[in-house]
């Protein structure tokens, strides 16, 4: 059986909100070298957003589904680290195993919202989805600070 659409209010099936506020249904947040806060509390507002704050020069948050979701789109924001910004490394995988594919390298300023929006075509052609890696650059940029990433979604 091939890849199922996103699932939906009462399904088994992951959503296509992996992250919004609190992880979505079906999906699992796994974490190297980082301090993962499911509901932070983004500086200088009320909104709760998966904050990130590493630890290690090895640092990478993993969100994995509970079973491989079809989708052409991958979309999110990220709040980046006060001082220097944020820079990550995004892969996105059919497996629960790393992706091994390149990355696309992402920069978030500091201290604002940007939002990105990934074509999966290229990213991993003719895959579904099972895991998103989110790893942070150390080697671009070394001293990484908290960030946040919110409104994650397959599309």
């Amino acid at each position: 059986m091939g890849p199922l659409p996103c699932g939906t209010g009462g399904s088994s099936r992951p959503a296509c909100t992996v992250y919004g506020a609190a992880v979505g249904t079906g999906w699992t947040v796994q974490s190297t070298g980082v301090k993962v806060v499911t509901n932070g509390v983004v500086p200088g507002t009320d909104q709760v957003a998966l904050r990130v704050e590493p630890k290690e020069k090895t640092a990478a948050v993993t969100l994995v589904a509970a079973g491989p979701v079809a989708a052409t789109r991958l979309t999110f924001r990220v709040y980046g680290g006060r001082v220097h910004g944020t820079v990550l490394r995004v892969t996105v995988s059919a497996t629960t195993a790393p992706a091994g594919t390149a990355p696309v390298v992402l920069t978030a300023p500091v201290d604002v919202w940007t939002p990105f929006d990934l074509d999966l075509r290229e990213l991993a052609p003719g895959q579904p989805v099972r895991r998103i890696d989110l790893v942070v650059a150390t080697d671009m940029l070394p001293n990484a600070y908290r960030f946040f990433v919110d409104d994650l979604q397959l599309r």
